[in-house]
């Protein structure tokens, strides 16, 4: 029994009264510390959203990707004499290096999950400035489709297995056992020697003669043929050079015509080969 309703009803008022004031001025405090905050360059806490929930289902489609799409870019050397000799320079070797490498990444078969890239490598028409090249090619690509002198392959293909990188040469005059040590070195078309030994063989053509144009790259091309030829046992009559002059090709016919029982002649190198 409440002896004393006013008095209670008072208290119970202002009791509630005081809480109602007590909050309204921490409320006041907060928005007045949050408002002083602000107007300094303070640094505070921002509220972190995680990850939305469609992320967990990217995450899959993004794991089951194939290889392809992370692939390792294979580069491709192309080594020729593109700015010194007239034959190779007219072969467009940008033009098909570049048609083959788009073949090749569109053939999932072919490209085995790599991404194929080129870059073409001059080889010097002189024999010791290619080798000078070819000791500083290393670092331009991961594998090498040459060089043409037949002199240098050897030398491609010692580097070649020291460097652990493949080089494709169809240049090469040496036999297959030889090739066969260099380890990383391929030979995508029979060997040049072997095929021609083949042709004469069958024709029952014993002496040849070999006609080469004065730029030293197709000399040294002719002499490995010649000596290739001389390997298989076929005797090698006339090894001769055609200078550039009007009497060149005159005086190379002379010596053939002196030289006893030629059956063959082999012309290698240059537009001079075209007068023969």
């Amino acid at each position: 029994m409440n002896h004393f309703p006013g008095v209670a009803e008072k208290l119970s008022v202002d009791c509630i009264s005081e809480i109602v004031s007590e909050d309204h001025r921490h409320s006041m405090t907060r928005l007045w510390l949050g408002f002083l905050l602000w107007l300094s360059n303070h640094p505070r806490w921002t509220y972190c959203r995680g990850p939305p929930w469609w992320s967990l289902l990217v995450w899959p489609l993004l794991l089951r990707l194939p290889l392809s799409v992370h692939a390792t870019t294979f580069k491709v050397g192309v080594i020729g004499p593109w700015k010194c000799d007239s034959i190779y320079a007219r072969a467009y070797p940008d033009a098909a290096a570049n048609l083959a490498v788009r073949r090749i990444n569109k053939d999932p078969t072919l490209n085995k999950g790599y991404w194929f890239d080129y870059v073409l490598l001059n080889e010097d028409c002189q024999t010791s400035k290619a080798l000078t090249g070819l000791v500083n090619a290393e670092y331009y690509a991961s594998g090498f489709v040459g060089p043409v002198n037949p002199t240098v392959c050897q030398a491609a293909g010692m580097l070649g297995k020291t460097w652990n990188k493949p080089v494709f040469s169809w240049a090469c005059l040496t036999d297959d056992a030889a090739v066969g040590r260099f380890g990383t070195f391929v030979r995508p078309l029979p060997q040049a020697s072997a095929v021609l030994y083949t042709v004469l063989k069958h024709f029952q053509w014993a002496h040849v003669a070999v006609i080469t144009s004065k730029e030293d790259l197709w000399v040294q091309v002719g002499q490995s043929l010649a000596d290739s030829l001389r390997n298989f046992g076929l005797p090698v009559t006339v090894m001769t050079t055609m200078e550039d002059e009007p009497s060149g090709v005159e005086d190379a016919l002379g010596k053939i015509k002196k030289a006893n029982n030629i059956r063959g002649m082999v012309a290698v190198g240059g537009c001079s080969s075209r007068e023969i």
